[in-house]
């Protein structure tokens, strides 16, 4: 009876020795894997700042571009109708309204699509715009 309590215990002794060993390297694995999960999440977290950043800029320059063509298209149009009244008659067809998406105004320029002979003010107002070195608010369209 000793002898099978002897064996018992060793069995046991040995189970419990094999069970502790393998749980350490488990434990130190959770570990890694915590560590590298908390990693990761610092990195998500910078990219998704990034992100955030890079749709704000995208967003400018198309307001930027969309902006431009529009104040672009209302002074060559402006032009065509100066030309049209020195002429005495419409060598140019009427101004047709150039739509901007609402970018003109998220940038806070003026448009003057009616202004004749046109100005440079909006053209200005972009120059002051692109030169400055304030930054520029998220943009919010209609």
């Amino acid at each position: 009876m000793i002898r099978a309590l002897a064996v018992f215990v060793t069995a046991f002794a040995t189970l419990a020795a094999g069970t502790a060993s393998a749980a350490t390297p488990t434990n130190k694995k959770i570990a890694a894997l915590q560590k590298q999960t908390a990693a990761l999440q610092k990195q998500v977290k910078a990219l998704q700042k990034t992100v955030k950043d890079l749709d704000g800029f995208a967003d400018f320059t198309y307001a930027l571009g969309t902006c431009q063509t529009a104040i672009t298209a209302d002074a060559l149009q402006g032009t065509w109708a100066v030309v049209n009244q020195v002429a005495g008659r419409a060598i140019f067809p009427a101004a047709v309204n150039i739509p901007d998406d609402g970018a003109c105004n998220a940038l806070r320029i003026s448009r003057q699509p009616t202004v004749v002979p046109p100005t440079i003010s909006p053209f200005s107002a972009l120059a002051v715009l692109l030169t400055s070195r304030v930054p520029v608010e998220p943009l919010v369209f209609p």
